[in-house]
Order: C-alpha cells, then structure tokens, then sequence
C-alpha cells in the first residue's frame, strides 16, 4: 500500500488485468511523501503565483509564526510522536481500505523492519473476487492469487517496507530535518491557522508543506510539476499539474499520532481515498506469518541482479 500517481492506477483499471501489475500499483499506490536531498531555496524563488494564491487563501502575516523552517519541521516531529519514538518502530500490523476510481481494496498486513511483509489484498473487479497474498522475505517478493497462481514482483523487501502507510508518512517527517527549505506565509485553510514550508527537487519541482499551527501536524503536501505543451495553444493544457495530499483524522496510537485518512488529488481531482483501520505496534509477530509456502520458487540470482 504504498503510492502511484493517478494515471498510472486509470491506466490499470482501463486496460486488461495483470494481477503482476496490478499488485506492483496497488503495492506503490499510497503517498511516499518522501524527500531526498534538496537544493537550498532563497525567498525570492517562490513562484508569484504561489504567493498569489496564499493571499487569497487568507494570508495572515500580523499573527505570531513559528519564525524558521527548521522550527516548524521539529515541531511537527515533536507533535507525531518524537523522533526516538518513531525510530523505535521494528513490527506491526496493519489494516487499511484503499478507493480508487470508486473501487476499494481491503489490505491486512504484517510487516517487520527492514525487509518482510506479508499482506493479504481483497477486492472485487467486474464481479470476480480476488484475493492475493504478497509476501516479500529472503530478498524476494510473491504474489500468490486465490492461494495458487504464483508471480514473482520485481521490488526488492525493502522498497516495499519502507513505503507502507503510515511508516512513509513518520519517516519522512525525519528527513525533512536534512532537507534545505523556505519559510512561506502563514495562511487560513479550512478555518485553521497553517505555517508552511516550500523545498524543491533536483529536478526543480516546487513541494508545499502545510502544518497546522495549533499542533503541529502535516496536514498538507502539494507538488508542482511542470507541463509540457504539444501546442502553444494556452487552452491546451495547463502550465503545471498540482498533485495534493491532504491528511486528516489525527489519532494517537500509543505514543505516536496518525492521520487515519488521506485523500490524493491531481489538479483539483480526487484520485483515491485511504482509510486506515488499524495500526498497532508489535513485539513479536505472529508465527509462520513470514513462513514460504511450498508453491514458491526463489529465483537463482546472477551477476545482472538488482542489489
């Protein structure tokens, strides 16, 4: 359960089934919120457009704000549960619904850091069940649909560990500590006081995170992309595309708080919807949860393998 763009899930759904496929995007599908290394921004660098759109929203620059970027993502770290809390987190269980394109996918899982996950996906395209067990161990990682066709999915463990829901969301939130950014105006959304901070890519793309001032939390990441026209026709398309994630329904879960819904949009135009149900941190999983049924293969690796 982890994230893919919206076109990418309207191309499964519009073309034939491939439950390789498939699994591999609903696996990828739910926000990495992730932040490499970014490039140091000055003030004058957000776009005028940006700051257009803050003042209508309510800009607010008489109220007191958290005065440096580094303030509000430490405070935001602070209000999830803290950073020794969030690196604490080893094993867990997880069950979660994911609607895309009005279809929900049911997910029960099991993962332990950094390398296993068994997850069971259920869902119902054009009137067929399907149930389809992903099991990721030894390097490896399964589909196993209706307990028998057996697929290989070429993800390492770790890439899917890492980008399950809500460890992405925690985890990122720690290294936005290393990430160079800029302070952007304070603003009313939702009659709620928001304090931002702009960062850009090495690719030049332009993130906004938005965290609510009263307690900290991430409540909003929008992404700007730049378009490219086929025409210079002005009405063609629009000169950038604005994917947004909007958190909400903040629970505290032993020491930790979670956003238990987020909702994807693409330039105004909701992608998908995810709940999660239940998460709660382990001691010990469960046993034979990681155990290899004896339908599974495990490839022979070569020299061309991927590490």
């Amino acid at each position: 359960m982890c994230d893919i763009s919206s076109k990418c899930v309207s191309a499964v759904y519009h073309t034939s089934w491939c439950p390789q496929t498939w699994l591999l995007h609903m696996l990828l599908i739910c926000a990495l919120i992730g932040c490499s290394t970014k490039k140091s921004i000055s003030p004058e660098s957000i776009p005028k457009d940006r700051q257009v759109n803050l003042a209508q929203k309510g800009s607010l620059p008489s109220e007191p704000v958290l005065t440096t970027p580094e303030a509000i993502i430490h405070r935001a770290i602070d209000a999830h549960g803290g950073k020794n809390t969030i690196r604490q987190i080893t094993k867990g269980h997880i069950q979660s619904t994911l609607n895309t394109l009005g279809r929900p996918t049911r997910f029960d899982l099991h993962f332990q850091l950094p390398d296993k996950l068994s997850q069971i996906c259920q869902d119902n395209i054009e009137g067929r069940e399907r149930r389809i067990r992903v099991l990721a161990v030894n390097e490896e990682t399964w589909s196993i649909t209706n307990d028998e066709n057996v697929s290989p999915i070429n993800v390492p463990p770790k890439v899917l560990v890492k980008n399950i829901y809500p460890l992405s969301f925690l985890k990122d939130l720690l290294r936005l500590e290393t990430t160079e950014c800029t302070l952007l105006p304070p603003q009313k959304d939702d009659k709620k006081t928001m304090v931002g901070i702009q960062l850009q890519d090495e690719y030049g793309n332009n993130s906004f995170y938005f965290f609510d001032k009263k307690h900290g939390y991430l409540r909003v990441i929008e992404t700007e992309y730049p378009v490219l026209r086929k025409s210079n026709n002005p009405l063609s398309l629009p000169a950038k595309r604005i994917d947004k994630k909007t958190f909400s329904d903040f629970k505290q879960i032993e020491k930790l708080v979670i956003p238990m819904q987020e909702v994807t949009s693409s330039n105004g135009k909701v992608s998908s919807r995810f709940l999660l149900e239940h998460f709660e941190l382990l001691d010990t999983i469960p046993k034979d949860t990681f155990a290899i049924p004896s339908n599974i293969t495990f490839r022979k690796k070569d020299n061309n393998d991927s590490k």
